[in-house]
Protein backbone atom coordinates (compact mmCIF):
# COMPACT_ATOMS: atom_id res chain seq x y z
CA UNK A 1 0.00 0.00 0.00
CA UNK A 2 2.99 2.20 0.94
CA UNK A 3 4.54 2.10 -2.60
CA UNK A 4 0.76 2.83 -4.73
CA UNK A 5 0.14 5.61 -2.01
CA UNK A 6 4.13 6.76 -2.50
CA UNK A 7 3.81 6.70 -6.22
CA UNK A 8 0.86 8.45 -6.60
CA UNK A 9 1.95 11.61 -4.16
CA UNK A 10 5.41 11.52 -6.40
CA UNK A 11 2.95 11.52 -9.26
CA UNK A 12 0.96 14.61 -8.19
CA UNK A 13 3.65 16.43 -6.87
CA UNK A 14 5.54 15.70 -10.56
CA UNK A 15 2.52 17.24 -12.38
CA UNK A 16 2.13 20.30 -10.69
CA UNK A 17 6.56 20.61 -10.94
CA UNK A 18 5.94 19.72 -14.67
CA UNK A 19 3.31 22.78 -15.03
CA UNK A 20 5.94 25.41 -13.35
CA UNK A 21 9.34 24.05 -15.40
CA UNK A 22 8.06 23.70 -19.22
CA UNK A 23 10.88 22.97 -20.68
CA UNK A 24 11.52 19.01 -22.17
CA UNK A 25 15.00 19.26 -19.78
CA UNK A 26 13.20 20.31 -17.06
CA UNK A 27 10.39 18.00 -17.02
CA UNK A 28 13.35 15.01 -17.82
CA UNK A 29 14.90 16.27 -14.78
CA UNK A 30 11.39 15.82 -12.39
CA UNK A 31 10.45 12.34 -14.00
CA UNK A 32 14.35 11.24 -13.18
CA UNK A 33 13.85 12.52 -9.56
CA UNK A 34 10.88 11.09 -9.27
CA UNK A 35 12.14 7.76 -10.36
CA UNK A 36 14.50 7.86 -7.81
CA UNK A 37 12.94 9.59 -5.12
CA UNK A 38 10.76 6.25 -5.53
CA UNK A 39 12.95 3.79 -5.35
CA UNK A 40 14.79 5.60 -2.04
CA UNK A 41 11.45 5.71 -0.26
CA UNK A 42 10.74 2.07 -0.76
CA UNK A 43 14.39 0.56 0.57
CA UNK A 44 13.71 3.66 3.30
CA UNK A 45 10.34 2.45 4.45
CA UNK A 46 11.45 -1.21 4.32
CA UNK A 47 14.12 -0.54 6.87
CA UNK A 48 11.75 1.25 9.13
CA UNK A 49 9.91 -1.49 8.73
CA UNK A 50 12.12 -4.03 9.70
CA UNK A 51 13.48 -2.15 12.87
CA UNK A 52 9.56 -0.82 13.98
CA UNK A 53 9.67 -3.32 16.61
CA UNK A 54 12.67 -2.86 17.91
CA UNK A 55 13.52 0.62 17.43
CA UNK A 56 11.06 3.01 15.31
CA UNK A 57 13.10 6.04 16.00
CA UNK A 58 16.47 4.41 14.86
CA UNK A 59 14.90 2.72 11.57
CA UNK A 60 13.93 6.67 11.07
CA UNK A 61 17.12 7.83 11.70
CA UNK A 62 19.05 5.42 8.90
CA UNK A 63 15.98 6.28 6.48
CA UNK A 64 16.99 10.11 7.15
CA UNK A 65 20.57 9.30 6.60
CA UNK A 66 19.74 7.70 3.24
CA UNK A 67 17.50 9.76 2.02
CA UNK A 68 20.35 13.26 2.61
CA UNK A 69 23.09 10.54 1.31
CA UNK A 70 21.08 9.82 -1.85
CA UNK A 71 20.23 13.99 -2.25
CA UNK A 72 23.74 14.88 -1.97
CA UNK A 73 25.21 12.18 -3.97
CA UNK A 74 22.34 13.31 -6.85
CA UNK A 75 23.08 17.19 -6.85
CA UNK A 76 26.98 16.31 -6.98
CA UNK A 77 26.98 13.34 -9.45
CA UNK A 78 24.00 12.43 -10.68
CA UNK A 79 22.22 16.19 -11.92
CA UNK A 80 25.89 16.19 -13.81
CA UNK A 81 26.68 13.22 -15.36
CA UNK A 82 22.81 13.33 -17.05
CA UNK A 83 22.89 16.94 -17.28
CA UNK A 84 20.10 18.00 -15.92
CA UNK A 85 19.09 21.06 -15.44
CA UNK A 86 19.82 21.84 -11.58
CA UNK A 87 17.61 23.81 -10.21
CA UNK A 88 14.14 21.24 -11.78
CA UNK A 89 16.16 18.42 -10.76
CA UNK A 90 17.10 19.42 -7.22
CA UNK A 91 13.65 21.08 -6.46
CA UNK A 92 11.99 18.14 -7.43
CA UNK A 93 13.91 15.50 -5.58
CA UNK A 94 13.53 17.46 -2.32
CA UNK A 95 9.77 17.76 -2.84
CA UNK A 96 9.16 14.12 -3.34
CA UNK A 97 11.48 13.12 -0.55
CA UNK A 98 9.66 15.00 1.71
CA UNK A 99 6.12 14.32 0.63
CA UNK A 100 6.45 10.49 0.24
CA UNK A 101 8.14 10.98 4.19
CA UNK A 102 4.96 12.75 5.29
CA UNK A 103 2.97 9.50 4.20
CA UNK A 104 5.04 6.93 6.38
CA UNK A 105 3.42 7.13 9.46
CA UNK A 106 -0.19 6.01 7.75
CA UNK A 107 1.51 2.61 7.04
CA UNK A 108 3.34 2.11 10.37
CA UNK A 109 0.48 1.93 12.82
CA UNK A 110 0.61 -1.41 14.60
Amino acid sequence: MFAIVGSSVIAVAGAILATLYGGAAERRAIGTSALIAFVVQLIAFAIIRLSAKENVVAGWGVGAILRFLVFVTYALVIVKALALPAGAAMVSMALFLFVSTLVEPLFLKT
